[in-house]
């Protein structure tokens, strides 16, 4: 009780840097409660990312569903990133991106997003 439409995400994963890149991969398993809200399913990720100098970081992901809400379809997420320092005031950044949600199922809803940010 008070816990309905609750989603746990747990992962699991290894991080690494070489030179002025960094990748991560992993697994995260997402739980739902009660199990009427969504079916539980896994997805496998990739991310990297690269530093220019530290003028600016390029990024990319990917999420891999194998059984998207155990529907017997395959779902793939997708994301660029751009982030530029502001020069004139030390730790501050912008940030942006845009990413597109593919389903193997037709009848899925497909998904263009964006995020934009400020550190």
């Amino acid at each position: 009780p008070g816990f309905e439409g609750a989603e746990l995400d747990v992962g699991l994963g290894y991080r690494w840097d070489w030179e002025q890149a960094s990748f991560d991969v992993g697994y995260v398993h997402y739980f739902y409660a009660p199990l009427a809200v969504s079916p539980d399913y896994g997805e496998l990720y990739g991310k990297a990312e690269y530093n220019f100098e530290d003028m600016f970081t390029i990024g990319g992901k990917a999420y891999y569903a194998p059984n998207y809400s155990q529907s017997g379809f395959q779902a793939l997420y997708t994301e660029a990133t751009l982030e530029i320092p502001i020069p004139t005031i030390d730790g501050l950044s912008v940030s942006g991106g845009v990413g597109y949600q593919f389903f193997e199922n037709p009848a899925a809803f497909q998904d263009l997003t964006w995020i934009a940010g400020i550190t």
